[in-house]
């Protein structure tokens, strides 16, 4: 599949003959991630995919960006081979420090031109998953990527077998002896760690490196500069109790499209606080000198919450499955109620019910979502 059968094409068509050509030449069921230049292209590609693969299952293509609903909940399902989705369209989310064993096509729909984060991208080809005989990978490059660092002199491995998409013979050689293949086939490579003997250091979408510190007291300066055009800092200085759901989500798009790609675990990691969730880093920075895990904090608020209130055992039965929640997912809402465990219970309905009617639920929901962000 040449870069250059793309050319001429509207971009609605130029999905459209991504996917079809990605369908034509994998066989169904192996696993499939597409990158894309944004979230907007995204959801195009992941509405094209969908059409083409429409006598499939309604999970067995999703979008897999940091605006994507329950993002980790569908990056953990397409981790597994027995699981939907098993194609995603992501842009940087499954670039990065995610192994999906199973992935066995890489699709470039945008180009690249950072070495590093090409071969973070085609690393997560690299995996090996006995559970399906995996013995390679293979790379539909739609845009070029793969003649630029040819050109550039950056190949990403030093071994290809190019495969012809029109005779389906193998030709060997280097990187650099390649010239017009279409499609490539990399074995036996394995994926390049970021660590050094003095630590981690943390590669910037620039293609910097950082070190731990440099990491920290960039993050720590980027919460300060910004406290007053965040909401969800703002929010935690000046009135914690209404921070919501959509501060967080908000915080963690900003903090991720930074050229260091401030997310929890790259944290985790630079603090060396393998604990701590992403709103404890961020309290951390704005002034708070200990680092609570999140178990603690929810912990802490169900503590100081519950000598307030008296229960049925009706009620502490469900509070503790919200307490679980919150160690999961830090906040919650009405929507949770739908998924497991509390739907094997009965769902938001059942929980009502036992709390006396749906504005007490609500109530206790929102006095509990403010406990913990307080705490």
């Amino acid at each position: 599949m040449k870069p250059d059968a793309f050319c001429g094409f509207n971009e609605a068509d130029r999905n459209r003959l991504i996917a079809e050509e990605v369908r034509k030449q994998v066989e169904d069921g192996e696993k499939i991630l597409v990158f894309a230049i944004n979230d907007e292209h995204a959801i195009q590609l992941t509405e094209m995919f969908n059409q083409v693969y429409s006598d499939k299952p309604n999970d067995y293509v999703r979008k897999i960006t940091y605006t994507t609903d329950n993002a980790e909940d569908v990056l953990n399902n397409f981790k597994n081979e027995y699981m939907e989705p098993t194609v995603a369209v992501t842009v940087e989310m499954v670039s990065t420090g995610t192994d999906v064993p199973p992935l066995q096509n890489i699709v470039f729909a945008r180009p690249v031109k950072s070495p590093i984060l090409y071969n973070q991208m085609v690393g997560r080809g690299t995996r090996t998953c006995e559970s399906i005989d995996k013995e390679k990978f293979t790379i539909f490059d739609c845009v070029g990527v793969i003649e630029y660092f040819q050109d550039q002199k950056h190949p990403p491995f030093d071994q290809y077998r190019a495969v012809d998409d029109e005779s389906g013979k193998e030709s060997g050689g280097t990187a650099e002896e390649r010239k017009d293949d279409d499609l490539v086939v990399a074995d036996d490579v394995t994926d390049e760690l970021i660590e050094t003997e003095s630590g981690y250091r943390f590669q910037t979408k620039d293609g910097e490196e950082l070190r731990p510190e440099d990491y920290i007291s960039a993050f720590e300066q980027y919460i300060a500069q910004n406290s007053d055009r965040i909401d969800a800092i703002n929010i935690l200085q000046n009135r914690p109790e209404d921070l919501r759901r959509e501060h967080l989500k908000e915080l963690n798009e900003k903090l991720r499209a930074e050229s260091e790609t401030f997310t929890e675990e790259r944290l985790q990691k630079a603090y060396s606080e393998e604990m701590v969730d992403l709103l404890g880093f961020v309290k951390h920075a704005i002034g708070e000198d200990e680092f609570p895990t999140t178990e603690e904090r929810v912990e802490k608020a169900f503590e100081v919450w519950e000598k307030e209130h008296e229960f049925t055992e009706d009620e502490r039965k469900w509070l503790d499955m919200i307490r679980e929640h919150f160690k999961r997912e830090k906040m919650i809402k009405e929507d949770d109620f739908n998924d497991i465990p509390f739907i094997r219970k009965g769902g938001w309905d059942s929980a009502a019910e036992a709390f006396g009617g749906e504005e007490q639920l609500k109530e206790t929901l929102d006095e509990l979502n403010k406990q913990v962000i307080l705490a």
